[in-house]
């Protein structure tokens, strides 16, 4: 591939839009009847999904509570799925989204919360 071609594509890549939006880690089944869910916004949701999921993994990731409990009852006990997807301005397309992803992410923790599911809190090792 020629310096130009690559040069070009790197810049596609970077000009690329990828979708946005909060989405979840959910326990499968209810375990120890303590339902819980983690949301999480996110600017490229593949980006952070193979993040969560690396830190989880490799017992690396920030929310104590929900490592526990992934270390625990495995992967195959949570689901990740997006929530809801935010769109693009037409008129700012590179607009900083972060206000309007966490107003969703509070939201859908409050939606968890009337249904009975409690939200991991991010607490840290002492």
């Amino acid at each position: 591939m020629e310096k130009n071609e690559k040069k070009k594509r790197i810049e596609a890549y970077k000009n690329t839009f990828h979708p946005m939006g909060v989405f979840c880690i959910i326990k499968k089944v209810p375990v120890e009847n303590d339902p819980r869910v983690y949301v999480q916004t996110a600017i490229n949701f593949m980006a952070n999904f193979n993040s969560a999921k690396m830190k989880l993994n490799s017992n690396f990731h920030p929310y104590k509570e929900l490592q526990s409990d992934w270390n625990t009852y495995g992967e195959e006990a949570f689901d990740i799925k997006i929530l809801e997807e935010l769109a693009y301005s037409d008129e700012v397309p590179n607009a900083d989204y972060s206000e309007e992803l966490e107003i969703l992410k509070m939201l859908w923790e409050d939606k968890f919360r009337a249904d009975g599911i409690r939200p991991y809190e991010k607490r840290l090792n002492k």
